[in-house]
């Protein structure tokens, strides 16, 4: 379906917490393992590679009331054979709520449910490992915490990398509060764009800086119309279209033309005042040209 971004509000604006100004903040969407969409959370992560110090905020965007009761991070290569993984981190917490009480450990934090081989490097936890913990000293729906983590061990792994390796723990799921999970990253969905160009022809068309406006429906969601003239550069039609979704344009009005036309990636011309594409690979840039034939002056 259409892209949707996620937190794009809430994350947008706690990107700007970090640990250097210059940095790139990361971002991933957490789901549950088990439940889904009933464990969700997004985080953004700041890495300083010059003092090798994470930075990160998560928020649970959970429906009902589920908690967030552990937050680890299983670095890669992932797993290890010392049940305490990578070692040598310092961690604190920079911001909670009242009613919620994270603290920092190093030390070994027990297995990882419903994620085989997890071993986890270093955690923030309500209780004494992972697993456990007290959901009414957890993170609630709708409200944020930030930390900061620095370690010897961050040397030689991308921001990327390392917010792509957090574990969250999740208790009191589900309408009735009797469900647990562990919800890792969402895979990032694979998308494309759809460019639209304009051309005219024949002797009584209109001024070259005449808009002709077009409808725009991507799987089944109807996108903001666009205008665009002769004159004008291409225009995107629609921007972050998952590969499979398929987008409908449609010419609103010909203005006198006694043709139009399609045509898609220098393709041959279709005839008709729509034309369907579809997105079928990550990155995936469709050209779509719209063509209107005038008639001749009249003598």
């Amino acid at each position: 379906m259409v892209r949707r971004l996620l937190l794009a509000l809430m994350l947008g604006a706690l990107a700007t917490v970090g640990v250097a100004s210059t940095a790139y903040a990361d971002t991933a969407n957490l789901v549950g393992t088990a439940t889904g969409n009933l464990a969700t959370a997004g985080v953004t992560c700041t890495f300083n590679a010059q003092t090798n110090t994470l930075s990160f905020t998560i928020v649970n965007t959970s429906p009902f009331d589920a908690r967030i009761t552990a937050i680890g991070f299983d670095l890669p290569p992932t797993g290890n054979a010392s049940k305490s993984g990578l070692n040598g981190f310092t961690g604190s917490v920079t911001s909670q709520p009242a009613s919620t009480n994270f603290t920092f450990s190093d030390s070994a934090l027990g297995k990882v449910p419903l994620v085989s081989g997890s071993v986890l490097d270093f955690g923030f936890v309500t209780g004494k490992n992972f697993g456990g913990g007290k959901s009414s000293q957890g993170l609630a729906p709708g409200t944020s915490a930030t930390f900061v983590v620095s370690g010897a061990a961050f040397a030689g792994s991308t921001e990327g990398q390392i917010c792509d390796s957090i574990v969250v723990r999740f208790q009191r799921v589900g309408a009735d509060g009797s469900l647990g999970d562990v919800a890792l990253p969402a895979a990032e969905p694979e998308l494309g764009d759809v460019w639209l160009d304009k051309v005219i022809s024949g002797e009584t068309a209109p001024s070259g800086t005449t808009g002709f406006t077009f409808s725009v429906t991507c799987d089944g969601v109807a996108l903001p119309n666009v205008t665009i003239a002769a004159d004008d550069a291409p225009a995107i039609a629609a921007s972050g279209i998952e590969v499979g979704d398929s987008c409908t344009i449609i010419e609103l009005a010909s203005h006198g033309a006694v043709s139009t036309s399609f045509s898609v990636d220098g393709g041959a011309a279709q005839a008709g005042s729509s034309v369907t594409v579809t997105i079928t690979a990550d990155g995936q840039v469709i050209s779509v040209v719209a063509s209107n034939v005038f008639p001749a002056a009249e003598v």
